[in-house]
């Protein structure tokens, strides 16, 4: 049971992290847009949170596109 745990706060907390990178892409992009895959896990559904593959795309340049299984956003510093 814990490996059913583990993975499900893992999942939860990718869909997370997504969720705050889906802000920042609008905060740097205006026109950028997130772009989903068809379907969605159970994990998804029940928790709303950006889960599943996604990926990034312009709207004025559609040959510019990016798929991403999943982000993983950090604050890095500078030394």
């Amino acid at each position: 049971m814990d490996d059913f745990e583990d993975s499900y706060k893992n999942a939860v907390e990718a869909g997370q992290r997504n969720l705050r990178a889906t802000k920042l892409l609008s905060n740097w992009c205006f026109h950028a847009e997130l772009v989903r895959s068809p379907g969605r896990g159970m994990i998804e559904a029940a928790t709303g949170l950006p889960i599943g593959h996604m990926g990034v795309e312009c709207k004025f340049s559609k040959k510019i596109r990016c798929i991403v299984g999943y982000w993983k956003m950090q604050r890095t510093t500078s030394s």
